[in-house]
């Protein structure tokens, strides 16, 4: 069953994956009609859903050493899945660095890449002197977010609750001053007054 789930992953990924258009407007909302099917064998699954914990799933950091998405809910977290050949994803990037510029150690943000090797993510990161983390995630386990096609963007709270989901992508800027920003300063303020 599993197998089959890769296989429609990885046909739904190259059917809706990142075009090279810019200016995907953002869906924060709606969803549950990006749910995946859950069948009688998968019920026991969990996928993304606002105001329920985060999705755990493995990642492979760049250095090779294994983690999973609970190892980041200490913290209010930004968790973007993408590629560096998605145009959309390489679009919003900055906006990701000014979250990281502006609260530093107060957030986690993590960059998921589920069809890029690592040194092409390492160079990336570096070509642009991005200083946020950027892991490796396996196709299927992006799923668990709705992530067959990218930029797909959660915030979580300090305790791993999704506060948000962003399908698509706008400008960097735009998406840090409109969405990013307002969103980050009420979640640390939560998370240094509890």
């Amino acid at each position: 069953m599993k197998k089959r789930i890769a296989l429609l992953a990885a046909a739904v990924l190259a059917l809706t994956a990142c075009s090279s258009s810019a200016g995907t407007e953002v869906d924060m909302k709606n969803i549950d009609e990006y749910r995946p099917s859950e069948t009688a064998e998968e019920e026991e699954l969990s996928f993304v859903t606002e105001g329920e914990t985060a999705p755990d799933i493995p990642i492979i950091k760049l250095d090779g050493t294994e983690a999973k998405v609970s190892d980041y809910f200490d913290k209010p977290t930004l968790f973007v899945f993408w590629a560096t050949w998605c145009s959309n994803c390489v679009a919003e990037m900055p906006g990701v660095q000014m979250l990281a510029d502006k609260y530093g150690g107060d957030i986690n943000i993590l960059a998921l890449n589920a069809s890029d090797v690592a040194e092409d993510i390492s160079e990336f990161m570096e070509e642009n002197e991005y200083t946020f983390e950027a892991a490796r995630v396996s196709l299927e386990d992006s799923l668990y977010y709705y992530a067959q096609s990218i930029p797909i963007t959660v915030v979580t709270d300090k305790d791993g609750v999704v506060q948000a989901y962003f399908r698509g992508s706008i400008d960097g800027e735009q998406m840090f001053s409109q969405y990013f920003d307002p969103l980050f300063t009420d979640l640390v303020e939560e998370a240094k007054g509890a």
